[in-house]
């Protein structure tokens, strides 16, 4: 599922070092759907967001490791948890993560099976997972109580 990609690339900061994936990867958002392929044709050298489906498959093979059970190892290096929360920021919500974090205001990362991941820094995090269409994301978690939570503050 989607919402397991800042994970993934959180595991593969911390193996690799987070500027080394960020010069074979790429980090910014693409304003394409999450399975377009004119993300990777458009990105210098193929690369393309982590967050869409061709950048994951990129993070992927990077994860140390033979088999999926030793990719899957417990991330230890806090340091890099900053790393995925940026990119959640700018693209774990595809082409709305301007309305998501403008909305609800922290990083998030959705599942086109009605997955939500969401991380207020600091605070806590926020799994969801809803069985119909995840288009109903941010009205749902626009009506969550979230005092104290926004990852800005205000000015």
């Amino acid at each position: 599922m989607s919402v397991a990609k800042p994970f993934v690339f959180a595991l593969v900061c911390e193996a690799c070092g987070a500027e080394d994936v960020r010069q074979r990867l790429a980090v910014n958002a693409t304003g394409l759907a999450f399975n377009s392929v004119a993300a990777v044709e458009r990105g210098e050298g193929g690369r393309t967001n982590p967050m869409v489906n061709p950048g994951a498959i990129g993070a992927t093979s990077l994860a140390p490791g033979d088999t999926a059970q030793a990719k899957w190892r417990f991330i230890q290096d806090g340091a890099v948890c900053h790393y995925a929360l940026a990119v959640m920021a700018t693209a774990g919500m595809y082409e709305t993560s301007g309305d998501w974090l403008y909305d609800v205001g922290v990083p998030g990362k959705s599942g086109i099976g009605g997955g939500i991941v969401a991380v207020a820094p600091g605070k806590g995090g926020l799994g969801l997972c809803m069985t119909t269409s995840a288009r109903c994301e941010l009205p749902v978690c626009r009506r969550i109580p979230r005092p104290g939570v926004h990852s800005w503050p205000q000015c």
